[in-house]
This record gives C-alpha cells, structure tokens and sequence, in this order.
C-alpha cells in the first residue's frame, strides 16, 4: 500500500496554534495580576495569533480549519478534529464556528461519537476511530459557540459507545 510520506515538520497545525493562543492568554491574565508589564506582550500575541489562525488556517470553501504546509504554501486539505481547537480555545469567528460545526454534523459525527479523520488508513489516529480527548474539546468547543444541541449529540454518542463496550 503507498502511502504519502510524511512531512510533519513542514506543516503549521491549527490545533498546537490554538492550544498556544490559549497558553498566551493564560500568561497575560497571569501577568496582569502580577502587574507584570509583559501582560500586554501576551494579549498581542495571543490576538495576532487569533488573526493567523482565522486567516491563514480556514479554508473559506470547506468551511473549516486545516493545518498550513508552509514548504508547499497551501493548506493541507486533510481534515480531521483539529478544526474544533479553534473553538475550544475561543479563537474563531462565529462564522467559522457555524461553518465547522455544520461540517462535523455532516461528516463526523456517527453513532459513537466523533470519528477523528475521514481516511481509513488501518492506523488507529484515522476513521473509524475516535478518543476521548477529542469528543471533550468538540462538545466544549461547540458549546463556546451556541452549538449545544450538536454538542450534547456526541457527548450522547461517545457514552452510549461506551456503556456498549463495558457491557
């Protein structure tokens, strides 16, 4: 079976630049208590982090967030879950969150949950499997954004799955 080589260090992903904008945010709230002056430093950094994320890893015709090949200057075009982070960590538009949240609906979301990625590569990071880490930062990322309904499906989902295992 070919497989396409992997270029993991070429890639800017959407979901560590979201975990990062959280970490910036975190640090200048920190720092603001501490009247600290790099308080400030951090707020640039986490909204100019924001405004890459928004702009530069959402692609306006799937509606949804991919990871930046930066060698190849183009968007990856392999969805998978990371496109919740951005909603997880409050750094989408509301916009981009719909969009998202109607692109998971359509093509995510299965009896057990979420499933990560749409390829079936025999590997245990793509369809039809799905971690707990990853249904918790769709229904909280969801639920940012008004999506509860959506939120509350997969929640329901991943615990019937599971109830069905233990049993």
């Amino acid at each position: 079976k070919n497989k396409p080589p992997i270029h993991a260090m070429d890639l800017i992903p959407v979901d560590l630049n979201s975990l990062l904008f959280t970490l910036e945010n975190l640090l200048a709230e920190l720092s603001e208590l501490e009247s600290d002056p790099a308080s400030e430093t951090y707020q640039e950094a986490a909204a100019a982090r924001a405004k890459f994320i928004q702009e530069k890893l959402f692609d306006k015709d799937a509606g949804i967030y991919l990871d930046y090949d930066f060698v190849g200057d183009s968007l990856t075009q392999r969805s998978s879950l990371a496109m919740l982070y951005p909603l997880f960590a409050n750094c989408a538009t509301q916009t981009q969150a719909d969009q998202v949240a109607a692109h998971i609906k359509i093509h995510f979301l299965k009896p057990g949950g979420l499933v990560t990625t749409q390829v079936s590569s025999g590997e245990q990071w793509d369809y039809p499997n799905g971690w707990a880490p990853h249904q918790w930062i769709g229904v909280k990322g969801l639920m940012n954004y008004g999506h509860e309904d959506l939120a509350k499906a997969i929640a329901q989902n991943w615990l019937n799955l599971n109830e069905k295992v233990y049993r």
